[in-house]
């Protein structure tokens, strides 16, 4: 029921075909052997004993200043902690 007396709408056209589905995924290569290559042993004790020279002893960083927490440190007679001043 159309309040202005207008004409119905003609159907509208069909829809185009729906495109086809995608290709499955191709398969892929297996990941070549890896490559290893024979180093000259000087250069291999070179690079071993970059890290092992010897170091001076102010330059080890903050770790090397810290004082060390003796667990056997004499806290003074046996009260219960806490509690008021």
């Amino acid at each position: 029921m159309c309040i202005f007396g207008g004409q119905s709408t003609p159907t509208p056209p069909p829809l185009p075909p729906a495109p086809p589905p995608p290709l499955p995924p191709t398969p892929t290569a297996p990941a070549p052997d890896p490559i290893v290559k024979d180093v000259n042993p000087q250069v291999r004790r070179a690079k071993d004993d970059r890290g092992n020279k010897n170091k001076n002893q102010y330059s080890q960083g903050t770790g090397s200043l810290r004082i060390k927490l003796n667990p056997k440190v004499n806290t003074g007679t046996d009260q219960s902690t806490g509690g008021l001043n």
